[in-house]
């Protein structure tokens, strides 16, 4: 039995590696170059340019997500790969000049057209998946691209902060001189990095497995951007199955985006040092990473079994992490309680969310994958905004109650919502 055949039971090896490497080193360059801003802001004391970059970054799924899924149901997902991973490159050719001259508008101008470049190659990558490898891989393959595009990002994290921190005399006369001096020579190093990596991404989208588009007549193409996206989200409900299970995503992304937030808040509140909240951070994506491994082991017709008993996990660790301040720290025990927590928090979310994004790219008609996972990214960011407005009001709250606050809602979210619509549905709990 061959193992290229779509209906192999089998995970192609060579598929699988080319898809997360091109996926991966997506990742890394926006994280990457992204933290390099924010370090580089942090050191002038510009306090605002986080949360700026973040908006811009978010902005195009909100306002493009619509083009983004019908471009990936009209063209062929490989050509938009390659031509979104060649766009990238030029975009951080002048981003690195940026970097270099510290022109912060220049910058946050780029940190915009990334955000435009995911928008517009997210479905089409994601897209790819459910016509590379047969249904019932289909979970595993995302768990190994969760895995390694979770890695990448903490590895975006790390490398931004080391290559600014290199000088002239840290590597032993290996360069030329450039003229460059101090925190210059730094920024000079991170923008050459980061377009090198750059072009081995552009190189990868070429390892990317071509398949035509669908032969069906395509819709009229959605020119009203937002408002076609709303559109199409309201009409999404027909499917209450394929609604809630977009729902189900963005919750996790939408509780995610502040509980990150949240760990290096409640990281200062207890007098941690910088490292230590990095370390932190760290252990909850690994968490992320180890449950999408897991969860990649069910079957993408499990999801709706799945979403009660993870989804419960998650929120009782999150509550779980609220009692942080009230460990003792004998013998380092509430750094470990902290640490342990977090890392369940992401296990049980990566079990969660693998199987309700794989029913996600499977359950749409191939010539709407496109269109679904757009919408999917639509909400996913609304989703986000919203929290992220909401938690102006739950920062007001002692660091370690706000995730009190997530568990509890999440609880809610859960029972008062998914458990009645999967009742519904008719669909086991």
């Amino acid at each position: 039995m061959s193992l290229n055949s779509k209906n192999s039971g089998s995970l192609n090896v060579g598929a699988i590696v080319a898809m997360s490497s091109c996926y991966a080193l997506g990742t890394f360059t926006d994280n990457f170059y992204k933290q390099a801003a924010i370090l580089m802001a942090a050191s002038m004391q510009m306090t605002d340019m986080q949360s700026r970059a973040t908006v811009l970054f978010s902005l195009p799924f909100i306002l493009f997500s619509a083009w983004g899924g019908a471009m990936a149901d009209r063209v062929a997902k490989k050509n938009i790969a390659i031509t979104i991973k060649a766009a990238e490159l030029l975009t951080l050719l002048f981003g690195g000049y940026m970097l270099c001259m510290e022109n912060w508008t220049g910058i946050l101008i780029v940190v915009f057209l990334m955000g435009i470049q995911t928008t517009f190659f997210s479905p089409a990558i994601n897209g790819a998946i459910p016509e590379t490898f047969p249904t019932e891989r289909v979970p595993r393959a995302n768990s190994l691209i969760k895995l390694s595009s979770t890695t990448a990002v903490l590895v975006g994290f790390t490398l931004a902060g080391f290559m600014l921190d290199i000088r002239e005399t840290s590597l032993g006369g290996i360069l030329p001189d450039l003229g460059l001096r101090g925190a210059a020579f730094g920024r000079a190093m991170a923008s050459i990095f980061v377009i090198i990596v750059s072009t081995v991404g552009l190189a990868t989208a070429f390892t990317v497995r071509y398949h035509p588009r669908a032969a069906a007549k395509s819709p009229p193409f959605p020119w009203g951007g937002p408002i076609a996206s709303a559109k199409q989200a309201w009409e999404c409900r027909k499917d209450k199955a394929l609604f809630l299970a977009i729902l189900c995503d963005s919750w996790f992304y939408g509780i995610a985006a502040i509980a990150v937030i949240s760990v290096a808040n409640l990281a200062k509140g207890l007098s941690y040092s910088d490292s230590m909240a990095g370390a932190m951070m760290a252990l909850l994506m690994i968490g992320v990473a180890a449950g999408g491994l897991m969860g990649g082991r069910f079957t993408v017709a499990s999801w709706s079994r799945r979403l009660l008993p993870m989804g419960s996990g998650m929120a009782f660790m999150l509550l779980l992490v609220a009692a942080t301040q009230y460990i003792p720290t004998i013998a380092h025990l509430r750094t470990i309680w902290f640490g342990i927590t977090l890392l369940s928090v992401g296990f049980f979310g990566g079990m969660y969310i693998i199987p309700v994004k794989s029913f996600i790219q499977v359950r749409p008609a191939a010539s709407e994958k496109g269109k679904i996972l757009g919408i999917s990214n639509y909400v996913r960011f609304i989703a986000m905004a919203l929290f992220g407005a909401a938690f102006k009001g739950i920062s007001l709250l002692p660091p370690a109650w706000t995730f009190a606050v997530y568990g509890g809602l999440t609880l809610c979210f859960l029972y008062g919502l998914v458990r009645h619509q999967l009742r519904i549905l008719g669909y086991g709990e």
